[in-house]
């Protein structure tokens, strides 16, 4: 039985927060004498925090030029080149067999992106088994099956291939929304495979070679899991933890229940041990094979939200069901978070019996017990920007998945014990080759801010640019009345520096960015906001600018069409006069092949229910007007947490928009919907692929 909100808050006020801005709390990581042969505990050899072994920060774990792997704790790194300090034996850079994993958000409103997908998929699968036709030149074209004279396959035929499909709802985190049984909703997957979620033939599709007959039943049963995802998932999107869960987490939970402290735990069996997912681990040990090349490609039109779900590692991690909790009103933090969420005196004001040394003073700013204002704390908007809101952020840090998709020895949150990485680590102590990892993101941003200069320019083509290219500083951009150059990683999410109260800061004080405040990206269109963005402000790289939510044009600006009204007042929906303020301003849109006519407000895979009153570019015609019932354009929102994994991966991130440049037409275009992406899936894969044959 969930405690009564005066009884939670009490227990909340008492347990949360404990340790959060002073040193380690008993539960956490020491610095020394772990056992992993790397000197200081951190399995970074040097203790900075940087992952390497080397000091100097850039991750290449050589530290002093020779590449020892001694890994005595004195910077020269282990010579593995994973950066963890361990000394793994490493696997070739060249794999035959490709594991697939496909995340898709289903919540409302991806249908018409999931039917993009199942268009695209298809191009990326024969561009594998059936390689295109180079010559000397370098030029490309389509295999006949045979390569005519003078030409050669870019690589050999792929024919081991596993692709997956799960989703991105992974349900309440121990709260009360989206419970795993209820009618007509698919709340939470459990990072299980779709097929065994939904009763489908297969937990996964195979493929082991074959004729174009049977390339095309696969392709055929692709759609189908893809299909079985649906729209009808829990609106806490955990694109991130999905595929964690899935591939990486070393006790996956079976269920996350309350203590009686009203922290969120693992479901406990009679004995009290913590009860593990047997089926992810079974679906894992099928789906992953130890020398394949893995490429993870999560397609989603909002941010990620992956809630903290308990154990002893992160701060506050017992907490994180609260994000979705939205019968609890979340009290107000210090006035500080507005101006810098990473300052030390950035704080709930649940904390304000124990402050942050030197920030006694603010904790004044919470006498009687105060709550986010109901326009400030609507639930479909409880996600973004925790920590300058709420003055705690309870979703896991992003570092979390690069450290899965980089380093072999990682951290168990549930427990802070060092443990194998299950995707780059095998049982016998081989270690996959960190470049067989690809990261792609298909997500809410303008495809303007990937594109190559080419790309803007021809409206008939798409190029995609590289993770290498997207962190050459070449955008001018004007930064407090001064023109400096960015990077496109900057212009897309721009610097959001470390919390002092995060688990970095916390274990390395004197980390690169602790307690700076956040620079917001350079371009507008990605700034999370629940109210209009200033109008004027324009994007560096296609100069399309912000336009208020009073235009009629849907293509007022080629980039999100306008910004939408969220300040009306809806009384049927809220009972409090606020402003509504329960939706993200858009980061895209592009036209739907296929317009939704006359929806309703009962409608939720429809945007245009409730118009004219907010006059959402969505919801307006092509040729301009007022906003309808009818809705014209799919829309994205600024997808910052995935692009920031993305960034920090490094070479092997692929990044697109899920607002394609061009949504019309034929699907066999090659920059028509998706293509572009799986293009270059394909050509970062082909890398590691063998070569032809002579």
């Amino acid at each position: 039985m969930r405690s009564p909100r005066g009884l939670l808050l009490a227990a909340l006020a008492a347990a949360m927060f404990a340790g959060a801005c002073g040193g380690k709390s008993e539960n956490e990581v020491g610095d020394g004498g772990d056992g992993n042969g790397d000197g200081d505990g951190n399995g970074d050899g040097d203790g900075n925090g940087d992952g390497d072994g080397d000091g100097d920060g850039d991750g290449d774990g050589n530290g002093d030029g020779d590449g020892d792997g001694d890994g005595n704790g004195n910077g020269n790194g282990d010579g593995d080149g994973d950066g963890d300090g361990d000394g793994d034996i490493i696997g070739p850079a060249v794999a035959e067999r490709v594991d697939l994993l496909f995340v898709i958000d289903n919540s409302v409103s991806m249908a018409d992106k999931q039917e993009i997908l199942s268009l695209a998929v298809p191009q990326m699968v024969k561009s594998l088994v059936n390689p295109l036709c180079v010559d000397a030149a370098g030029d490309t074209q389509p295999n006949p099956g045979d390569c005519p004279s003078g030409t050669s396959p870019e690589f050999n035929p792929v024919e081991d291939i596993h692709i997956g499909v799960i989703s991105s709802s992974l349900g309440g985190h121990g709260s009360r929304s989206c419970p795993r049984v209820e009618a007509g909703r698919n709340n939470d997957d459990q990072a299980h495979l779709i097929g065994s979620m939904r009763g489908l033939p297969e937990d996964f599709l195979t493929w082991n070679g074959g004729d174009a007959a049977e390339r095309d039943a696969l392709l055929a049963d692709f759609a189908t899991h893809v299909s079985a995802v649906g729209e009808n998932g829990c609106s806490f999107e955990a694109p991130l933890e999905a595929w964690y869960r899935f591939l990486v987490d070393p006790q996956p939970p079976l269920d996350l229940v309350l203590d009686s402290n009203s922290r969120a735990i693992m479901a406990l069996n009679a004995d009290g041990i913590p009860i593990v997912d047997g089926v992810v681990l079974a679906q894992r040990a099928a789906f992953l094979r130890p020398d394949s090349l893995v490429a993870i490609v999560v397609i989603t039109d909002e941010n990620d939200c992956s809630a903290l779900d308990g154990g002893s590692y992160y701060s506050n991690a017992g907490f994180g069901y609260l994000v979705a909790e939205v019968a609890y009103d979340i009290p107000t933090a210090t006035s500080v978070c507005e101006t810098n969420p990473n300052d030390a005196c950035c704080f709930s004001c649940l904390q304000a019996s124990s402050p942050p040394s030197g920030c006694e003073i603010f904790a004044s700013e919470c006498s009687g017990g105060q709550v986010l204002s109901p326009d400030q704390d609507r639930a479909n908007v409880r996600c973004f920007q925790n920590k300058r809101r709420f003055g705690v952020d309870l979703l896991y840090p992003t570092e979390r998945y690069v450290d899965a998709l980089t380093k072999s020895r990682i951290i168990d949150a549930r427990n802070g014990n060092t443990v194998d990485n299950p995707l780059l680590r095998g049982a016998d102590g081989t270690g996959r080759n960190p470049g067989l990892v690809l990261f792609a993101g298909i997500v809410g941003v303008p495809w303007q801010d990937v594109a190559t200069l080419a790309s803007l320019e021809d409206p008939a083509i798409l190029e995609n640019l590289t993770a290498a290219e997207l962190a050459v500083r070449d955008v001018p951009v004007l930064r407090n009345g001064s023109e400096t150059l960015a990077s496109r990683w900057e212009v897309m999410i721009g610097a959001p520096g470390l919390a002092a109260s995060s688990k970095v800061c916390q274990d390395n004080p004197g980390a690169a960015g602790c307690g700076a405040g956040p620079v917001l990206p350079d371009d507008p269109f990605m700034i999370e906001s629940i109210v209009e963005r200033t109008p004027g402000l324009s994007n560096p790289i296609s100069g399309d600018v912000i336009v208020d939510s009073t235009s009629t044009s849907p293509t007022a600006n080629y980039i999100n069409g306008h910004e939408v009204n969220n300040s009306v007042v809806d009384d049927v929906t809220y009972q409090d006069g606020g402003p509504v303020h329960d939706d993200l301003q858009y980061a895209c849109i592009f036209p739907l092949a296929t317009p939704k006519g006359n929806c309703t407000a009962e409608d939720e895979s429809c945007d245009c229910g409730d118009e004219p009153s907010r006059n959402r570019p969505v919801c307006q015609p092509p040729a301009g007007g007022a906003a309808t019932t009818t809705q014209s354009y799919a829309k994205a929102y600024p997808g910052t947490r995935i692009l920031q994994v993305l960034r920090d991966f490094g070479e092997n991130a692929i990044v697109s928009s899920i607002c394609p440049k061009i949504a019309t037409g034929d699907p066999q275009d090659p920059n028509f919907g998706y293509n572009p992406t799986m293009r270059i899936i394909v050509e970062r894969m082909k890398e590691y692929l063998p070569p032809a044959s002579p």
